[in-house]
């Protein structure tokens, strides 16, 4: 029986964040070439070298963003939990997981680590957007209850991690 099921998706949000961090690590790449090594290097070479690196980072920010897949999490009122993800256009694999350790669950942001049977870690990054506002706040409250679960049968919070007091 599932109690809880979300679909979760990659987040606009984090996506802006990180490349708005990629725009000032080559602003400082430029900053450093043009002050630093003035002498040594012409200003435009160091122009074109903190755009080179600037393309570079967008590059891998927008390709890790797109990579990620749909992917669903269902979690049934015993406590186990199943990951779907979608691996191609019709194709999708399904695993049970359990919460791992350090996940952090905060009101706007869910760090979450997640091991599978064979002790695989994934990690998610969930932000407000990677799924409707309803299903965040019963994502939230669902992994709350399962620490909480894990926690009283017998697991001590330091091997369970995470933001539980």
């Amino acid at each position: 029986m599932i109690t809880l099921s979300v679909t979760l998706r990659a987040s606009k949000l984090l996506l802006v964040a990180t490349l708005a961090m990629a725009f000032l690590a080559s602003y400082a790449v430029w900053v450093f070439l043009d002050t630093m090594l003035r002498e040594e290097i012409n200003p435009q070479v160091a122009l074109t070298l903190s755009l080179i690196c600037l393309c570079c980072l967008i590059f891998v920010c927008i390709w890790r963003w797109k990579k990620f897949s749909i992917t669903s999490l269902d979690i049934a009122a015993d406590g186990n939990l199943i990951l779907r993800q979608r691996i191609a256009r019709h194709t999708t694999k399904s695993e049970e997981i359990r919460l791992g350790e350090g996940a952090v669950i905060w009101p706007a942001m869910m760090v979450l680590h997640f091991l599978t049977r064979d002790n695989t870690k994934i990690s998610f990054v969930l932000l407000p957007d990677s799924t409707i506002p309803s299903s965040f706040q019963r994502l939230r409250v669902s992994l709350l209850w399962l620490r909480r679960h894990q926690m009283s049968s017998g697991l001590k919070k330091k091997e369970l991690g995470g933001n539980l007091n």
